[in-house]
C-alpha cells in the first residue's frame, strides 16, 4: 500500500500517473506516457544543530528571532478582510493594481 496526499492521489486516478510496487515493496512512479519519474535524492546529511544553517542565514541578514517574534498584536477586533487580502494576495505577474 502507498499513502498519497490528495493531490497525488488525484494524479494517479485522474491524470494517468501510475504507481507500481516491486517484489521488495518499493514504489515506482510513472508519468502518463510511461516514462519513470526520477527517484528523489536523499536529504543532505546534517550533524550540526537542527536549525544551524537557518540560524546562520538569519544572523547574516541581521534578523533576530526571540520569544516575542510571533506574539500577535491582535486585540480581538474584527478581521479587516479587504486589508488582509490586499496584503496577502498579489495578481499574477507580481504587480498589484492601485
Amino acid at each position: 500500500m502507498v499513502l498519497l496526499c490528495r493531490r497525488h492521489h488525484r494524479a494517479v486516478h485522474e491524470e494517468g500517473f501510475r504507481v507500481t510496487l516491486d517484489a521488495a515493496g518499493d514504489a515506482h512512479f510513472q508519468r502518463p506516457d510511461g516514462r519513470p519519474l526520477p527517484t528523489a535524492p536523499p536529504a543532505p546529511a546534517w550533524a550540526g544543530p537542527a536549525l544551524g544553517p537557518t540560524n546562520d542565514r538569519l544572523a547574516t541578514a541581521g534578523t533576530r528571532i526571540d520569544g516575542r517574534t510571533a506574539t500577535p498584536a491582535w486585540q480581538g477586533e474584527r478581521l479587516d478582510l479587504g486589508w488582509a487580502l490586499s496584503v496577502l494576495w498579489r495578481p499574477r505577474g507580481g504587480r498589484s493594481k492601485k
